[in-house]
């Protein structure tokens, strides 16, 4: 189930990130210095999803109880709540976006949403895997300084010896960004 769920985000995430008019828009970003544009991001693929020829559902920041032994808050709210239309009744793909001109600053909010997402109570849930998803300026010498620190990371959140399997850093072509997967 997790390498279909992370097969179908990848899909989704490369269609997304491949949009002439994103790229342009990210171009624009960094010939201008502008930052904070995480929610620009999401409103973007938001409008995406709904276009999106592979139909399925979504939803934007439902409200899931947080479990009480792990955490005092209330509420978590990922960013976005996906689902196939074969998938089964009740199940969804939580999907956290970040962005953040350093990639080690993006790699490091990326992995406490996910881990703000292991705090929903179990028995509220519906999802059936949580993802994050993280856009950063970025040459080629960093790039695979990246790819060893997303590596690290990703077994340090799942304990898992080879966290290659769910991880993607992936160069936006004609950009001087890349989006990493976990």
């Amino acid at each position: 189930m997790i390498n279909r769920d992370f097969e179908y985000i990848n899909e989704v995430i490369a269609d997304f990130f491949n949009m002439k008019n994103i790229k342009k828009r990210l171009n624009t970003f960094d010939e201008q210095g502008i930052t904070g544009w995480e929610v620009w991001l999401q409103i973007e693929f938001a409008a995406f999803i709904t276009a999106e020829s592979k139909a399925f559902e979504w939803n934007r920041e439902l409200r899931y109880g947080c479990d009480k032994r792990k955490t005092s808050g209330d509420y978590i709210k990922p960013d976005f709540i996906l689902k196939k239309p074969y998938w089964t009744s009740g199940t969804h793909v939580a999907l956290e976006f970040k962005q953040n001109s350093s990639p080690t600053t993006c790699l490091a909010n990326m992995l406490s949403d996910l881990k703000k997402l292991d705090l929903i109570k179990q028995s509220e849930s519906t999802l059936r895997s949580a993802w994050a998803v993280g856009v950063t300026r970025i040459d080629s010498i960093e790039l695979s300084v990246l790819e060893d620190k997303l590596a690290s990371s990703a077994e340090e959140l799942t304990g898992d010896k080879k966290p290659y399997k769910h991880t993607l850093l992936q160069q936006i072509k004609c950009t001087q960004f890349a989006y990493m997967l976990m």
